[in-house]
């Protein structure tokens, strides 16, 4: 320990301007002394961060306060009357003590609501009653991005985040009630160009407030999957080597998720399962191979193959089988990689047949190849005018025909699920289905007694959903107690 003093050490710590003797002294007493030592490092942290005034070199009357306020000695001005000093303290006192006020006081009638602005203003001090967020009479849609983890391992390249629209209905940001929700498979309606999910979401909003304008039971979230896949088809939603395992994504991935993220009725008597056109069967079986995810099933304009269907699709045309047959050849000639790029390419050009882009998704969904290149599935037909291979042609049938093979095993769950089907015939019927779709299907479950709802409806798949198949399930599936 040197002779230095603690005050006297500390003096020297603050001073700029030491002779070379005292600097020597100083420098000895720090090494000796942890308190001056502490309180050197906490002079040089403290000139870093209060930056001297412009042409001094000592520090200034504030500077010299908050070191040694920081090292425990008294400031000569009380800390809670530093606001004061400053016409900006000043103000800010004053909106402290007007907010207090508007908060404290005794209710007398409604209490007024600080403008937004000066709320803003306010919020580093407190919190004010502002006015709360006045909720879309409409409901509201959310675009969410879903981990597909079942989707790993598919030949296309599909990703494994899928895209969902999520509507909620008018009244969900209103209270913590929980709702039930219906899962929705459609195709058909989306226009060319635009957003396709904020097409999606746009379509369940306005399918909701149709059906409130009628007589409906209960609100429920509504979610769209996305119809297309990474290759611009149509998304079939079975399990298939090429383009994943599209059941597993939705019964097990993305009702998870949502059951996750939404305040939602996790059980399956609160989960309805809609399925149009070529997701009609597809959305039936997933029903009855999860009776622990849904308990009632919608299916609109189903397209099925009755005997003899597949040779009248538009599958199967002449301009479809040219179609597909001369891209097959491109491809043939082709690397994989090249082909895959070339079937992206082509299957995003709107000058491809409707017939064959059916053909092409249908065939990797149903027909898949065990390879796992492009083209990645077989097809019937080696030439347009020729006939089709016997074998390859079984397997494309299989796909949504066999109907009485597939429902036989799963009888006791199909009578336990509460299943409508709806034929749509005029003007609003889908190219791709025809009336006998639905017929044949309602035939075949007549006949193993399974009780359903049969509707032959003219309506537009946006007038059906809010007239008749959320108005289904809001009746049919469980709510809150």
């Amino acid at each position: 320990m040197t002779n230095l003093s603690h005050e006297q050490a500390r003096r020297w710590i603050q001073d700029s301007h030491l002779a070379e003797e005292d600097r020597l002294a100083l420098r000895q007493h720090l090494v000796s002394c942890d308190e001056c030592r502490a309180y050197a490092a906490l002079h040089v942290h403290m000139l870093r961060n209060l930056p001297l005034e412009a042409a001094r070199s000592r520090p200034t009357a504030e500077q010299r306060r908050a070191i040694l306020a920081a090292a425990g000695r008294p400031s000569p001005l009380r800390y809670i009357w530093r606001p004061l000093v400053s016409t900006a303290g000043m103000a800010a006192l004053l909106l402290f003590i007007a907010g207090l006020w508007l908060t404290m006081r005794p209710e007398q009638g409604t209490r007024p609501v600080v403008p937004d602005a000066l709320a803003t203003r306010l919020a580093p001090f407190m919190t004010l009653p502002t006015r709360a967020p006045t909720p879309d009479p409409r409901g509201r849609y959310v675009i969410a991005a879903v981990p597909a983890p079942s989707l790993a391992g598919n030949a296309i390249g599909e990703p494994l985040e899928q895209q969902v629209v999520v509507y909620l209905p008018p009244s969900y940001d209103n209270g913590d009630r929980r709702y039930p929700v219906v899962y929705a498979l459609i195709s058909g309606f989306l226009s060319s160009g635009g957003n396709r999910y904020e097409q999606l979401g746009a379509y369940a909003r306005s399918a909701m407030n149709l059906a409130r304008q009628g007589s409906l039971e209960q609100e429920v979230i509504v979610v769209v999957l996305d119809p297309i896949n990474s290759l611009n088809m149509l998304n079939h939603f079975v399990q298939s080597p090429v383009t994943g395992d599209w059941e597993s994504y939705l019964t097990d991935d993305l009702v998870a998720y949502v059951d996750g993220h939404y305040r939602t009725l996790p059980s399956a008597e609160s989960r309805g399962l809609l399925g149009e056109d070529y997701h009609g069967l597809p959305a039936l079986l997933a029903a009855v191979n999860h009776p622990d995810v849904f308990s009632a099933v919608y299916l609109r304009q189903p397209f099925v193959l009755n005997p003899g269907r597949l040779e009248q699709s538009v599958m199967m045309t002449p301009i479809a089988r040219s179609a597909v047959i001369n891209l097959l050849d491109e491809i043939a000639k082709l690397p994989p990689q090249a082909g895959l790029a070339l079937m992206r390419d082509r299957l995003g050009d709107v000058s491809m047949p409707g017939g064959a882009h059916a053909a092409i998704s249908y065939g990797m969904a149903y027909a898949a190849k065990s390879e796992g290149t492009a083209p990645y599935f077989e097809y019937p037909y080696q030439d347009a005018d020729g006939q089709p291979d016997p074998d390859i042609w079984r397997r494309w049938e299989s796909g949504l025909s066999d109907l009485p093979e597939k429902l036989q095993p799963h009888l006791e769950t199909l009578r336990n699920l509460e299943i409508a089907v709806s034929s749509v015939e005029g003007p609003a019927a889908h190219m791709s289905a025809s009336s006998n779709d639905p017929a044949y299907l309602s035939e075949q479950l007549t006949t193993v007694d399974v009780p359903h709802a049969f509707n032959v409806l003219d309506k537009q798949s946006l007038e059906e959903f809010g007239e008749d198949i959320l108005p289904f399930f809001s009746e049919v599936l469980a709510s809150e107690p």
